[in-house]
């Protein structure tokens, strides 16, 4: 399923109140041949992102029902997860759709909804599953902070960084502009390698993009910072897709 805009929504909260109304259908089963109908709402939900995209985690039932008897076939609980995003350009809301058996890369869904629904014997979900109460686990941070450390935010916040430690405490960061860090956003500290990596990727690019005349010059000027313009390897462990 690919992304959906519609541009009648035009506020995050009108495209969650969307996507958890809940819905019937009907539709013949392959099974059996009988004409089943399903009423599908949303027990739970909650919105993990920042201003202009994220992720609407939602516990949902459906309940299969005959059509001519009225009776209840089963019963199935299933988690979603809605990427949302924000279209500048058509000033509108938009969804992707998946769930838990899709194995979505997004792994900040609440731990209580997965004692809600019971596992799925889907291995995607399985996998999911493991990678959700790891980043639970391992929300408390594990290192300690340290004023001119670069440090890396986890998989739901904004803006993720590099930020340069600027205070421990109130914790505070800058990526271009000093603001506050939630202590339970961090992920890891930036280590000596690829503070190195991303200088010396900084470097080549000097040395491509810029006249021999000035590229001393500018080269003397490359320092640990340089992470903040070469860093998208430092995701690329922890992103799935």
């Amino acid at each position: 399923m690919g992304w959906l805009f519609n541009f009648d929504m035009t506020r995050r909260k009108a495209i969650i109140a969307d996507r958890t109304k809940g819905y019937n259908s009907k539709e013949r089963s392959t099974a059996d041949g009988n004409e089943n109908y399903f009423v599908t709402k949303c027990l739970k939900h909650c919105y993990k992102g920042g201003a202009g995209a994220g992720t609407l985690w939602k516990v949902m039932e459906t309940k299969v029902y005959d059509v001519e008897t009225d009776f209840l076939v089963k019963t199935d609980l299933w988690i979603g997860c809605d990427l949302l995003q924000w279209c500048n350009k058509d000033k509108c809301w938009g969804y992707k759709d998946l769930e838990e058996t899709c194995g979505p890369n997004k792994v900040s869904c609440p731990m209580s909804y997965l004692d809600m629904v019971p596992e799925p014997d889907n291995k995607f979900a399985r996998e999911w599953r493991v990678d959700v109460r790891a980043y639970h686990a391992g929300r408390t941070p594990s290192f300690k902070p340290k004023v001119g450390t670069y440090v890396i935010l986890r998989e739901g916040w904004s803006r993720r960084g590099p930020f340069l430690l600027t205070s421990v405490s109130p914790l505070y960061g800058d990526d271009g502009r000093d603001c506050h860090i939630p202590r339970r956003a961090l992920l890891r500290e930036v280590t000596r390698e690829e503070l190195d990596r991303a200088k010396a990727e900084w470097s080549n690019n000097i040395k491509k993009h810029t006249p021999e005349n000035m590229q001393e010059e500018m080269l003397s000027d490359v320092d640990d910072s340089a992470i903040r313009f070469k860093h998208d390897f430092l995701f690329a462990s922890v992103e799935k897709n």
